[in-house]
């Protein structure tokens, strides 16, 4: 899955996070560059559909199942998110680039099914996803655009 930074968070922003998201941020993190991605794909469905909002952290310790956005160095590739399965080792921004031993991530996505072994030198940052919500969040739930799940439900075959 592929994201596209919306906006950093901001008081009044047009895109109103949920409240049980911003929850979950410690208070240390708060006051921290926040900024929502897009998601684009269903690589991660069904727990980040296509078109959610991510909120993300960067800067925030990442563990073992966290959702985390993987910022590439080479500018032509969208940052991608995905589901961490093996975390770098602490302070891997500062290795050497000269270094025999270079740090690795394991990430995986659900939708097919697919790990991934990614080197930490193609990488500039890994920020870390506190939740997500879909694009509609802020809107009554009789204002919000129906899912397949929902349009299903409510027309059945």
């Amino acid at each position: 899955m592929t994201g596209r930074p919306l906006d950093t968070v901001t008081a009044g922003h047009h895109e109103r996070v949920p409240a049980e998201v911003l929850d979950k941020i410690p208070e240390q993190y708060r006051g921290a560059n926040l900024y929502l991605m897009i998601c684009d794909g269903d690589c991660l469905e069904p727990e980040i559909r296509h078109n959610d909002r991510a909120l993300v952290v960067p800067g925030m310790p990442i563990r073992r199942d966290d959702f985390v956005v993987l910022w590439p160095k080479d500018q032509a590739q969208q940052p991608a998110i995905k589901r961490l399965e093996m975390a770098p080792p602490k302070e891997w921004e500062k290795w050497s680039p000269d270094s025999e031993a270079i740090p690795v991530i394991i990430v995986y996505q659900l939708n097919p099914p697919r790990r991934y072994v990614i080197t930490t030198d193609k990488l500039k940052a890994i920020d870390r996803v506190v939740g997500t919500f879909p694009p509609d969040a802020d809107k009554q739930p009789s204002q919000r655009k129906p899912t397949k799940k929902t349009r299903a439900a409510a027309h059945p075959r």
